[in-house]
C-alpha cells in the first residue's frame, strides 16, 4: 500500500475532511460573498442547516444519487479503485 492509499484510508468518512480546519481566506471570502448579496450571516447559517436536513433523504433535490447511500457507495467504489490501482 502506497503512502496516498494509506492517508485515504486514514480518513473519517463522515464530517468536514477536505477543508479541516478552515482557511482564513474561504471564510474571508464568504463573508464577501455574504456582504455583495446582502445576506445575514444567520440567514446563511439557516440555508446551510436547511440543505443539510435535505440531504439526509432518500433523494436530496429528487436526485437519488446525491443521498447518502449513493453518496457512501460512490466513495466506497473510489476507495476500491484507487486501492486496487498499479499507479497513482
Amino acid at each position: 500500500m502506497n503512502l496516498t492509499t494509506h492517508i485515504f484510508l486514514e480518513q473519517p468518512r463522515v464530517g468536514r475532511t477536505v477543508l479541516n480546519p478552515l482557511s482564513s481566506d474561504l471564510i474571508s471570502l464568504q463573508e464577501e460573498v455574504r456582504q455583495a448579496f446582502g445576506w445575514s450571516l444567520e440567514a446563511d447559517d439557516a440555508s446551510a442547516n436547511a440543505m443539510s436536513i435535505l440531504f439526509q433523504g432518500a433523494a436530496p433535490y429528487n436526485q437519488r444519487s446525491w443521498s447518502t447511500t449513493s453518496r457512501d457507495e460512490a466513495l466506497s467504489n473510489l476507495e476500491g479503485a484507487i486501492c486496487s490501482a498499479k499507479r497513482l
